[in-house]
């Protein structure tokens, strides 16, 4: 993962934790208040994330960055046919197909999700200016 995600994706790695992230928009801020720039600061709530990511969308990332077509379709084994059902006053619903969303509390959920932020990360990195902070030589615009 260290060798595929963005530079400024915290999420998914080991040497970049959550309070690094907090530390470089600390630094932004601080920056914006010496000199005045103006900056435009976005957040994002990936709160239900692991929820609305569509496994279509799931594969196509993972296969886009080479993990394998032998654990694509391992994990695609997984997820498909996943159904659920609703139970109302003791009554069962017709089973509902699951196309989307990332099983949580499975040890995989967190790779698919890194690489969905990811490319978020690299179309932000694209189109956008971003801020040069002392301490790191590295464009920062965005950070997940």
């Amino acid at each position: 993962m260290k060798d595929i995600l963005h530079h400024n994706q915290y999420c998914g790695r080991n040497v970049q934790t959550i309070f690094d992230a907090v530390a470089t928009l600390r630094d932004i801020i601080s920056y914006d208040e010496e000199t005045n720039k103006p900056i435009c600061l976005l957040s994002i709530d990936f709160k239900d994330a692991f929820e609305k990511m569509s496994h279509t969308f799931l594969f196509k990332i993972l296969r886009e960055y080479v993990v394998g077509d032998n654990f694509c379709s391992r994990l695609q084994k997984i997820y498909a046919d996943a159904t659920s059902t609703l139970t109302l006053n003791g009554h069962k619903s017709t089973p509902i197909v699951i196309l989307s969303g990332v099983r949580k509390c499975c040890p995989l959920s967190m790779l698919p999700f890194a690489l969905g932020i990811n490319l978020l990360l690299i179309n932000l990195d694209k189109k956008l200016n971003g801020l040069y902070i002392s301490h790191n030589s590295t464009k920062t615009m965005a950070i997940a």
